[in-house]
């Protein structure tokens, strides 16, 4: 379980860096998105952050090369990092 806590902490790690750095840049609104996707696949391949542990305890038996696990990993928390700024948008005031 604590796996999964660190991917959904590392989604708010990257919504919150790719906001930081690129957020206040007029033309960049639209590709947001896609900037933090490539973040969350650029700190689980370089990190060596695999969330196939995750689908082992599901009892999903899984055999994937480590670097296509980390790649999947890396999308998981891209997603999520874009899913952590709809929700700080929605829910915080005076957030843009």
């Amino acid at each position: 379980m604590e796996i999964l806590a660190s991917i959904a902490g590392l989604a708010v790690f990257v919504e919150r860096v790719v906001e930081m750095l690129f957020g206040k840049i007029v033309g960049m609104k639209p590709y947001l998105p896609f900037i933090a996707l490539a973040g969350g696949i650029a700190l689980a391949l370089f990190g060596g952050i695999d969330g196939t542990p995750i689908l082992k305890e599901a009892g999903i038996q899984i055999d994937l090369n480590p670097w296509v696990a980390r790649v999947m990993t890396g999308i998981v928390i891209g997603g999520g990092s874009s899913l952590a700024h709809q929700a700080f948008t929605k829910f915080i005031p005076g957030k843009s």
